[in-house]
């Protein structure tokens, strides 16, 4: 299951539980969780959970961020059984919709953009999560709003699949879409090459020193997989877990030097 980044690494020792169909509340001037409705601040509702001390490294586990049912029996999942919207729609923030597609043995999050129509990451299955479910495999793909911007949005993407057996499998990333052309964006597209490297290679210290203070396994950095916060020229790399600890990513934040 390797969809949501190219250097993304999968498995982990998890299971979970398949999907049921629900309402979600909705109203003008909100923004649409499937928790309930928050205010409309141009913000997801990830961002809420951010710690006080915003500039140290992090780690994040896949259920926080995308908090789903309690599973009716002993699991170590991820991400569980969801409801459907009523709407379709998971999340709303501004003119940016998280959508949501149910079946049978299946929940999938898309990310859809109503002021260009363009659909950032499709709802739909892509061919080998079709071929997981139609394998009988259950599974949930998640989708959480981090940063929104007049050009770019980033979020977090995660999933979880159970194929039978002992375990399940887990994913998470984070990535940055230019909204003008609903491409996801590597990180040498979005500032010039240089600057690219160079906040890589602050990035890469710190992770290190997190690694060495926390006694963590090692986790990976990779171009596509940050967050971009317009307002505060702030970039998040999410660093990328081993199979042991799937489902989980180290943030670091590194801010943009003279940058206007």
């Amino acid at each position: 299951m390797r969809w949501l980044l190219p250097a993304l690494l999968v498995g982990g020792a998890l299971a979970f539980v398949g999907c049921r169909r629900g309402a979600n509340p909705q109203g003008p001037g909100t923004t649409v969780s499937d928790g309930g409705l928050l205010p409309d601040s141009g913000m997801g509702p990830a961002s809420a959970s951010a710690p006080e001390d915003a500039s140290r490294a992090r780690l994040v586990r896949l259920n926080e961020l995308i908090p789903t049912p309690p599973s009716p029996v002993p699991t170590t999942a991820m991400l569980r059984s969801r409801s459907m919207p009523a709407s379709g729609r998971r999340e709303q923030v501004g003119d940016i919709i998280v959508t949501t597609q149910c079946g049978p043995r299946y929940c999938t999050d898309g990310l859809r953009d109503t002021r260009s129509g363009l659909d950032l990451i499709p709802t739909a299955l892509t061919a080998e999560e079709h071929e997981l479910v139609a394998a009988s495999a259950e599974f949930e793909r998640a989708v959480r709003i981090a940063h929104l911007g007049d050009s770019y949005l980033s979020a977090y993407r995660g999933a979880t699949e159970f194929s039978g057996g002992a375990h399940a499998n887990n994913e998470l990333a984070c990535g940055t879409w230019d909204r003008r052309t609903g491409r996801q964006l590597r990180l040498s597209e979005l500032v010039p090459p240089a600057e690219a490297r160079a906040l890589h290679q602050r990035a890469a210290v710190a992770l290190q020193e997190f690694l060495e203070e926390t006694g963590r396994p090692r986790y990976m950095l990779d171009e596509a997989s940050f967050l971009y916060d317009s307002a505060r020229q702030r970039v998040t790399f999410c660093a990328l877990a081993p199979m042991v600890v799937a489902g989980t990513v180290i943030e670091i934040p590194v801010e943009r030097d003279g940058v206007p």
